[in-house]
């Protein structure tokens, strides 16, 4: 059997017997929402559909689904003090436990009736995501499993109804089946669990290491229930599987440690060659530089020629005009003068 690393259990009907209770309620409930009216004799043959065909035969549209569920959770949680746990559950999670198996609890139940149930078990769970939609149980599942890092591979989802098998497969996560709950093992069996559990006991059997149920190795029967949860019993042997979790954890951040360092150097590297072409690019950015400011300078000075000789005719009698102007006003009346004389003139671009 596959080595699983995390258990989630539905609640009702696989860890805590309602049964009796969802009987006692049920014609309530069809009578309050005014439903489809069941007979006495027809209400065991509901246990052998799935959810959807129930509530095809309730005639419950899904938009009133959610109105239905939230008052099965307060009238649920109003009658918590009379349910109770199935006989052995507590030496169960106990044995998870002490083999290393973290358990969560995914269910459409409120989690305040989850816990008013479990009573002192509760502390034996690793996570608790309840509340979930009656047709989104594989989106808990996967977030339980995210959170608690195990792989879907490595996780199974033990529930007693139809839709608990298709949640697990939506998720990509086992699924097992047990025979005791709301659905009848024949229908749930012809639904393709992964595992179909016939007893409490079954489930740690199946779940436990090979090392665990070896002969002559201490299996979780050795003890009884009041020893496995409160005596000194198992004491021992949780200690030595926390440590090997602590040892895992501690073995996972040295391989953490061991792989940074490559990253920095690698970083490093990346580091200086950019500084490298950075130093290359310095002159190019430095005569880009230069040219563009040439660049600019001349074709400022062109402007203001241009300016000047546009303008030159108004300026004439100022003082104020420019000096290259005054230059080019005496060379040409020393032209004239010297082409008056007969002398050889200027060229033209004086």
């Amino acid at each position: 059997m596959t080595r699983y690393h995390l258990a989630i259990f539905d609640f009702d009907g696989t860890l805590a017997n309602s049964l009796p209770w969802f009987r006692a309620s049920f014609q309530d409930m069809i009578a309050w929402f005014d439903l489809a009216p069941v007979g006495a004799d027809e209400v065991e043959g509901l246990r052998g559909m799935s959810a959807r065909q129930i509530m095809a035969r309730l005639n419950v549209p899904m938009w009133r689904l959610p109105a239905i569920v939230s008052d099965m959770r307060k009238r649920k949680l109003a009658a918590a003090g009379e349910i109770s746990l199935f006989d052995g559950v507590a030496a169960l999670l106990s044995d998870l436990q002490r083999l290393g198996i973290h358990t969560a609890i995914v269910s459409s139940d409120s989690e305040e009736s989850v816990r008013r149930v479990l009573g002192p078990a509760a502390g034996l769970i690793s996570r608790f995501d309840c509340g979930a939609a009656i047709f989104g149980k594989h989106r808990k599942f996967r977030r339980v499993a995210r959170l608690l890092g195990v792989k879907p591979a490595d996780t199974i989802c033990i529930g007693d109804e139809i839709r608990d098998i298709e949640a697990a497969r939506a998720a990509g996560m086992d699924s097992g089946a047990v025979a005791w709950g709301y659905a009848f093992p024949a229908a749930l069996q012809a639904a393709g669990p992964t595992h179909f559990f016939n007893s409490i006991a079954e489930i740690t059997q199946r779940l436990a290491p090979p090392a665990a149920t070896a002969p002559g190795a201490r299996g979780p029967q050795a003890s009884n229930e009041h020893e496995l949860v409160h005596g000194p019993g198992d004491r021992f042997d949780r200690i030595l599987f926390h440590g090997t979790r602590v040892v895992e954890q501690r073995d996972m951040r040295r391989e953490i440690r061991i792989r940074h360092p490559a990253q920095t150097a690698s970083q490093h590297r990346a580091t200086k060659h950019l500084a490298k072409r950075r130093q290359a690019l310095q002159p190019i950015i430095a005569d880009q530089h230069k040219r563009a400011t040439a660049t600019l300078a001349v074709k400022a000075r062109r402007a203001v020629e241009q300016n000047l000789e546009r303008l030159h005719p108004h300026l004439r009698s100022s003082r104020a005009c420019c000096p290259d102007v005054l230059l080019r006003q005496t060379a040409r009346k020393n032209s004239e003068t010297c082409r008056r004389a007969g002398s050889v003139s200027l060229p033209s671009n004086w």
